[in-house]
């Protein structure tokens, strides 16, 4: 999978010093500014350091002959929009730059309809949700921003990225800068091919581009690298340069996502995949947690309370059934009603064998000799009442009418095994 050419460097650099003015210039009236916000947002009209407005001027330089939309709707509800036109609509390159990835189980359905059909989906992000790593076999891991986000202490350092690509990017140096480690993972599982395309801090994956269908995903663990502070500390900007190399030369509709930094994006994120959590919502207000939990507290006592008060029913314990009473009650109705002395013969041969198969254990597949010295061997009686019983069974079922006698003579012979 080849990278595509990127535009001439000299271009980039007057781009650079252009966005460098929009960025950091002063205000019209000329007075001092304050510090700006270290806040990050990755907002793209953002210029303080953790925004993203550089990168996005960038894109817009490097393909300029394409306007660049904005979707700030689920995924699932651009992809709707996006195939009421053309469901084989292709070529299209969708970019998610944020904080957090955490689509619902509509918007990875929505994303691998779109990739499958030939579009490319560039996703960086420092933290991705296991609906959307399931889907597509990845593994991602971010420490540092886990550790932020649970309030502990993490030390600022010079921190680096590098492209792995020696093939094309031969003479890419470690791009770095003066920032919290930047040591999110992605890769996907060994059975699943993919391309490392980035080397993080301590070396781990950093980022991997893989085909999906009939397109492909470039996806990235570290999304710090692409806001303002980063990009434009030293030549740091051909780091996002070089990673679009991989978006295919054929591009002809782009769409930068702005939902999943937003507000309304915000709040229907979380560990549920993506959807809104009203139980996430009162748990944010003290006032309400414990309401939550004296309600359910004065529930479980009452259940409790109920259940000592309350005598349990007694279980009614069915007596024991005495299956030979129960046979004989059915052959002496068949024989009283009907005289057919042929199917009640029939049935306490049945009875017979089945009390062999659960008594003696011995197969009744094949009654030979063999299952004769078998039944002998198990019951204790001897050899030629076993072969007896056989030859009468034998004749029995070849008869059509059966008398009483050989019904008597029958049931003499069952008796000696099945006392």
């Amino acid at each position: 999978m080849k990278p595509r050419k990127t535009i001439e460097a000299h271009s980039w650099l007057l781009l650079l010093i252009t966005v460098m003015a929009a960025a950091c210039g002063g205000s019209g009236d000329g007075r001092q500014r304050g510090m700006p916000s270290m806040k990050p947002s990755f907002s793209i009209t953002d210029k303080n350091p953790l925004g993203i407005y550089v990168a996005h001027q960038l894109v817009t330089i490097g393909f300029p002959k394409l306007d660049i939309e904005k979707n700030n709707k689920p995924f699932s509800s651009f992809f709707k929009k996006f195939t009421e036109y053309d469901y084989t609509r292709n070529n299209n390159l969708y970019a998610i730059i944020s904080q957090q990835f955490y689509p619902n189980d509509d918007d990875v359905e929505a994303i691998t309809d779109f990739v499958s059909h030939g579009n490319t989906l560039f996703i960086a992000a420092n933290k991705f949700n296991s609906v959307f790593l399931d889907k597509f076999h990845l593994i991602a891991n971010n420490p540092t921003a886990w550790k932020l986000e649970m309030g502990m202490g993490v030390k600022m350092e010079q921190t680096n990225v590098q492209l792995t690509d020696t093939v094309n990017f031969a003479t890419a140096p470690p791009y770095g800068f003066f920032y919290y480690p930047q040591d999110g993972s992605i890769k996907r599982e060994d059975s699943f091919p993919a391309r490392l395309i980035v080397s993080a801090q301590d070396n781990v994956p950093g980022a991997v581009v893989f085909k999906y269908g009939s397109g492909r995903i470039i996806a990235v663990a570290n999304a710090t690298t692409f806001t303002n502070y980063f990009l434009l500390s030293n030549n740091n900007y051909n780091y996002l340069l070089q990673l679009l190399g991989y978006v295919p030369d054929n591009i002809t509709d782009i769409t930068w996502d702005t939902y999943y930094n937003s507000a309304a994006g915000k709040r229907g994120q979380g560990s549920n995949g993506g959807r809104f959590s009203s139980f996430q919502e009162l748990m944010k207000h003290p006032a309400l947690v414990w309401a939550f939990w004296l309600t359910l507290l004065g529930a479980l006592l009452l259940i409790v309370m109920a259940l000592i008060r309350r005598q349990r029913m007694v279980a009614i314990v069915k007596p024991n059934t005495n299956s030979s009473i129960e046979f004989g009650e059915t052959v002496a109705r068949l024989y009283l009603l009907k005289k057919d002395n042929k199917n009640i013969a029939q049935k306490m041969i049945t009875y017979f064998l089945e009390q062999v198969r659960s008594k003696y254990y011995i197969s009744t597949g094949t009654l030979n000799h063999e299952f004769a010295q078998l039944l002998a061997a198990k019951s204790g009686v001897g050899v030629e009442e076993a072969q007896m019983l056989l030859r009468t069974i034998d004749q029995i079922q070849n008869e059509t009418n059966v008398s009483d006698y050989m019904l008597l003579d029958l049931n003499g012979q069952i008796q000696q095994f099945v006392k």
